[in-house]
């Protein structure tokens, strides 16, 4: 259950951690929310790790940074970070800035699973 401090909600399913965002823009205000979050997951749970982008429109590159940050510790753990649910603009975006090489992008959660 989300609690009302937390822009972060988190469902496990199979071998992953699905993380829903809850704010439609992450950025300044959030991103040390954001990172602080990020960072208790990162404690807290083992498998791969799945960022629903679905309710978000904007988001700032010290977020982008803490996605980045993020999918090269799971890398060291031998699990993934799977963005899914990206608005257009934010997808060009990622693929502009080659983080689609970084991290798997897809079209949804179900897709997102998948590719585990």
């Amino acid at each position: 259950m989300l609690q009302k401090d937390k822009i972060l909600s988190i469902e496990k399913k199979n071998d992953a951690s699905v993380v829903s965002l809850h704010e439609k823009r992450i950025y300044m205000q959030f991103t040390d929310q954001f990172r602080q979050e990020m960072n208790a997951l990162l404690k807290t749970e083992q498998g791969h790790i799945i960022i629903n982008f679905s309710g978000v429109n904007m988001i700032n590159s010290l977020a982008i940074g803490i996605l980045i940050s993020t999918a090269n510790e799971l890398k060291t753990r031998k699990r993934q970070l799977i963005i899914v649910g990206l608005n257009k603009q934010i997808e060009e975006l990622f693929s502009r800035m080659r983080l689609d090489k970084i991290f798997m992008i897809r079209e949804n959660i179900t897709k997102g699973l998948a590719a585990l």
